[in-house]
């Protein structure tokens, strides 16, 4: 099929995009995408709870459940989305180390580490005329002092949201059991008012 709009023109998200990355860099590497994912970042940042598909031992409660709507309310499942998208969105990890990752954005431009600072901020950056950059949405409030670093991802059974504050060493994180809208606007309640708690 052809482009939806000329390249170059708008920016379109597309869950296929990220999976036609994770298939270059798998080319590549000659390695599985998740593997190069643990070897590369989980590892390194020792995010150790870090894996793909949905958490905990299958048919068992020794992790939480995503839920959806169903006819009667939620519904617990053990499911996730496909293995062909998981560069798109199919990894799991504690709060614990999903900080571990917002640290590690949060401090890459200053400080480097697994990448180069130019290289963050590379990722940090939208090109002109948007603001999205590499998955993250790109903005200015002032509890940020600035610039502000959004992402915010569902399965539809999950969602978390993250905002970073580079310019005072400031990340929150909320997340839920559920890919409801009402869910979207709990985790954005609960941000705010972490924000107004722990920021001057």
């Amino acid at each position: 099929m052809p482009p939806a709009v000329a390249p170059g023109t708008r920016f379109i998200y597309s869950n296929q995009n990220y999976a036609l990355v994770g298939a270059m860099l798998e080319k590549i590497s000659g390695k599985p995408w998740e593997q190069l994912v643990t070897d590369k970042l989980f590892k390194p940042l020792h995010m150790d709870s870090a894996g793909f598909g949905a958490p905990g031992t299958r048919e068992q409660t020794d992790q939480p459940w995503g839920h959806t709507r169903g006819t009667l309310g939620q519904v617990p499942s053990q499911s996730d989305n496909p293995p062909a998208i998981s560069p798109a969105g199919r990894v799991h990890c504690s709060l614990d180390d999903l900080a571990r990752y917002a640290i590690f954005h949060l401090e890459g431009e200053r400080k480097g580490g697994l990448l180069r600072p130019e290289t963050v901020r590379l990722l940090h950056t939208a090109p002109d005329g948007s603001d999205y950059a590499s998955g993250w949405v790109c903005g200015r409030r002032a509890w940020a002092g600035g610039r502000t670093l959004m992402h915010n991802g569902s399965n539809t059974m999950w969602y978390v949201v993250m905002w970073l504050a580079p310019e005072r060493d400031f990340a929150v994180i909320a997340a839920t059991n559920t890919g409801e809208p009402e869910a979207f606007k709990a985790c954005d309640d609960t941000v705010g008012a972490m924000i107004k708690k722990w920021l001057p």
